[in-house]
């Protein structure tokens, strides 16, 4: 694995694709083991053009 990898980059990237998957934010946390959603919350990453907007139908 290159040394750009982390265990602490993985687990921003489970969050991050987790989340733009659809999953529920609060299944995400129980899987990371975050005691706080608000740390959970932190490792979600805002793609570009992600606006809340686009859930308003």
């Amino acid at each position: 694995m290159p040394s750009s990898f982390s265990a602490h980059w993985l687990r921003h990237a489970h969050v991050s694709h987790s989340l733009d998957r659809g999953a529920h934010v609060h299944a995400v946390q129980r899987s990371v083991g975050h005691a706080s959603l608000a740390t959970t919350t932190r490792y979600a990453h805002v793609q570009d053009g992600d606006g809340s907007g686009k859930f308003l139908d």
